[in-house]
């Protein structure tokens, strides 16, 4: 959600005051638009994890060999 121009327009001060109350044994945070190659962002020394979801609406479904997957 932090990739939308709202949470950019005040140099992240925004991003900074929405994260402040969390504490690190409380959230994970799940990076979704990295295929973008956006650098990672700063969550203010929360965990995150850099991920990507590749069907915004393409192809929807699991492909590939998923008994690999275990």
């Amino acid at each position: 959600m932090f990739a939308y121009d709202w949470w950019k327009a005040d140099g992240g001060q925004r991003r900074e005051y929405y994260l402040s109350g969390l504490t690190a044994d409380e959230v994970l945070i799940l990076d979704l638009d990295m295929e973008d190659g956006n650098e990672p962002t700063d969550y203010g020394g929360l965990p995150w994890v850099w991920c990507l979801l590749h069907a915004f609406g393409g192809r929807p479904g699991m492909h590939g060999h998923i008994d690999w997957v275990g």
